[in-house]
């Protein structure tokens, strides 16, 4: 199967930004349109934490969403896309749409001085976020921090990501 995630698009009547797919386009990208077999034979070596950061390959993904998306993926991030089976890939599709939704439903990840148009942080962190800079997910399970092949600190669960 193809994938590909919705496209942030102005609302008509209200011109704020709304998910949602588009005719004759995909919006966000996820491995440059290509099957989940192609895109294991052709990137076969590139470790899934470096390929989730790859804005050509995945739009919208940053370190806060790779790491909750492995996680709900259950996927190491120490994994190679070669080792990932055709289950696991659509694992971390569905992951990235459940995650970037999520995101865009609570307003984004704040962490600083980042607010919406109406002033307000994003709240994804705080209601929802199970493994970044955290000590243990929501279920009480440990949570890592290592530095990973993208050269950043990635946040998981040994426990449940395998």
């Amino acid at each position: 199967s193809v994938y590909c995630l919705p496209r942030l698009m102005p609302d008509e009547k209200t011109s704020r930004p709304v998910m949602r797919p588009r005719a004759g386009a995909c919006g966000f990208v996820f491995s440059g349109m290509v099957t989940a077999e192609v895109m294991r034979r052709r990137i076969k070596n590139k470790n899934i934490a470096t390929f989730m950061l790859e804005q050509n390959r995945i739009s919208a993904v940053g370190n806060i969403y790779k790491a909750e998306i492995l996680y709900t993926a259950a996927i190491a991030p120490s994994r190679t896309l070669s080792s990932l089976s055709l289950d696991d890939i659509d694992r971390v599709y569905n992951a990235t749409l459940e995650i970037l939704h999520q995101a865009f439903e609570y307003g984004g990840s704040s962490q600083k001085d980042f607010k919406d148009v109406d002033g307000k942080p994003g709240s994804f962190l705080q209601d929802c976020a199970n493994v970044y800079r955290r000590t243990t997910d929501r279920l009480g399970n440990k949570v890592v921090s290592d530095n990973t092949l993208d050269d950043r600190n990635t946040w998981w669960c040994p426990d449940v990501q395998k």
